[in-house]
C-alpha cells in the first residue's frame, strides 16, 4: 500500500507533519527581506524578523516592503502541533505571516482571547494591568461529561486530605473493581483533569500525579478522589492563574519535597512506595509559569536528602528557562541570579558548601550539579519557612487551612512579600 500523503493517526504522522511545517516556515521566512530562526530551547518557537535587506545584503526599495511592515519589525510564533500563537510589533506583520500560512495550508484566524481551552483575559485599567488565564468553559464541559456520577456536594481541598488521598498500585482492588472503574471512564477523567492541571489549575498538580499512579489498576477510592478533584475544579472554575505588571519582574522559584519514609501498611513499607513526592514552581510577574509535582526517581534517606534532590530538579528547569529567555533576548532577567527558595537549611547549605558526612555521602553525583549553578551565580538558594513555601501544595495532599493560606499567592491573585526578589 502506498500512502500518498500524511495519514492522520499514523505513528509517524506527527513527525512528518512537524518536519513539513518547520521546513516551510524556515524556508519561506528566510527569503528576500526576512530572517527566521528556530529556538534551540523550544523548537516549536520561531522568531521572524523583517530586515528590509536582499540576499546580497543591500537595502530593498521601500516599494518592495510588505504593506505596513518596516525593517526591524519582528514577531514570535509558538506552535502546538497545528495551533499557533503569534505576537508581533504590529498587526501588519501578523497579517503577513497569517497570509503566508493560509496560502500554504488554508488556516483559520481565531480570537486571541481563547487558545487550547484556555481563555485569556487582558485587564487594562488605571489601577491594574494584568492577564488572567481561566478554563471555565472547559471545566463546565468536563463536569457535564461526568454528570451521571455522584460527586461530593462541596470540597475544601483539590484532593482528599491526608491518608484519604494516598493512592498506590498496592491498594487492595480486585479485577472486578478495577474493571468497573475503568468502564466508567477513569482514563478519560484523568486525561481531562491533567489538561486543566497542566494549563491553569496548578493546585491540582499533586492530585493528578496521584491519580496517574494507578491508571492501569484504579480502585473505587481512586475514582472518588477523581470526583473530588472534579468538584473542586467546578467550584473554582471562575478562577485560574494571573500575571500582573506589578508582580515580580524576575523569575523566582520554590522547591519542596515530602518525606514519609514510604507508605506503610501494618508497620511495613509497601513495595514501590518508598519514593517521596517532590514539587517546584517558578513564579514570574506574580503567576506560575512552570511547575511540577512528581515522584522522586530515587529513594531518599532523610529530609535533607529529598529536599536536595528536589532543588536539583528545579535547578534543571531554571537553566532551561534562563537559556530560553536569553534566546528571546529578554533583557535584565538573566543578568541576575535566579532565587530558589527551599525550606530545609541543611539542604540549602549543601548547594553551596562541600561537606561530606555519613548523612549525605550516599547522594548520587548527578544531584550535585546544582553546586555548579551556585558557583556560576546562576541560582541563589535561600531559605523560606514551610508555611510560606508555595511548592508545599505540590508535594502532599494538604489541609484546607494550608490551601487557604497559599493558594491565592500560588495562582497570582495575591501579590505579597512572598514574591519579593530581594
Amino acid at each position: 500500500m502506498v500512502v500518498r500523503r500524511n495519514l492522520y493517526g499514523h505513528p509517524g504522522a506527527a513527525r512528518a507533519w512537524s518536519k513539513a511545517r518547520d521546513e516551510f516556515i524556515l524556508t519561506h521566512f528566510n527569503e528576500k527581506g526576512w530572517t527566521c530562526t528556530r529556538c534551540l530551547a523550544d523548537p516549536t518557537l520561531f522568531n521572524i524578523t523583517f530586515t528590509g535587506c536582499s540576499s546580497d545584503g543591500k537595502n530593498m526599495d521601500e516599494s518592495e516592503y510588505p504593506k505596513g511592515v518596516k525593517p526591524g519589525n519582528e514577531a514570535i510564533l509558538l506552535i502546538h502541533t497545528d495551533d499557533c500563537d503569534c505576537v508581533g510589533d504590529n498587526d501588519e506583520i501578523l497579517k503577513f505571516i497569517a497570509d503566508a500560512m493560509h496560502e500554504r495550508w488554508e488556516i483559520k484566524v481565531t480570537d486571541a482571547d481563547f487558545m487550547l481551552g484556555v481563555k485569556r483575559t487582558l485587564i487594562d485599567t488605571e489601577s491594574e494591568f494584568s492577564v488572567e488565564l481561566t478554563m471555565t468553559a472547559y471545566i463546565d464541559g468536563m463536569y457535564k461529561a461526568f454528570d451521571e456520577f455522584s460527586k461530593p456536594k462541596h470540597v475544601n481541598t483539590p484532593f482528599p486530605e491526608h491518608a484519604a488521598g494516598n493512592l498506590s498500585k498496592n491498594d487492595p482492588a480486585d479485577e472486578d473493581e478495577t474493571k468497573r472503574v475503568l468502564e466508567r471512564g477513569y482514563m478519560r477523567l484523568v486525561g481531562m483533569l491533567l489538561w486543566a492541571s497542566r494549563n491553569v489549575h496548578v493546585e491540582c498538580a499533586y492530585g493528578t500525579s496521584m491519580l496517574c499512579r494507578v491508571m492501569s489498576c484504579p480502585s473505587e477510592r481512586a475514582w472518588n478522589a477523581g470526583m473530588h478533584m472534579l468538584q473542586w475544579l467546578h467550584q473554582n472554575r471562575l478562577n485560574g492563574i494571573k500575571f500582573s505588571h506589578d508582580g515580580n519582574d524576575k523569575p523566582i522559584a520554590f522547591s519542596d519535597s515530602s518525606f514519609h519514609h514510604g507508605v506503610k501498611e501494618h508497620g511495613k513499607l509497601k513495595p514501590n512506595d518508598c519514593k517521596d513526592q517532590y514539587g517546584w514552581v517558578v513564579i514570574w510577574q506574580g503567576g506560575p509559569i512552570a511547575y511540577v509535582s512528581r515522584r522522586h526517581k530515587h529513594v531518599g534517606f532523610s529530609t535533607c536528602h529529598v529536599e536536595y534532590m528536589a532543588m536539583s530538579e528545579c535547578y534543571k528547569n531554571i537553566i532551561y528557562l534562563r537559556q530560553l529567555l536569553d534566546e528571546l533576548k529578554v533583557e535584565n532577567v538573566t543578568d541576575y541570579s535566579t532565587i530558589l527558595f527551599g525550606d530545609n537549611e541543611a539542604a540549602n547549605s549543601l548547594t553551596e558548601y562541600d561537606f561530606v558526612s555519613s548523612n549525605n555521602q550516599y547522594i548520587l553525583t548527578a544531584y550535585h550539579a546544582i553546586k555548579e549553578g551556585t558557583a556560576l551565580g546562576l541560582i541563589d538558594v535561600r531559605y523560606k519557612k514551610s508555611r510560606l513555601n508555595l511548592s508545599d501544595l505540590l508535594t502532599k495532599n494538604v489541609s484546607s487551612g494550608e490551601i487557604k493560606n497559599l493558594i491565592d499567592t500560588l495562582r497570582g491573585y495575591c501579590l505579597n512579600d512572598l514574591m519579593k526578589n530581594d
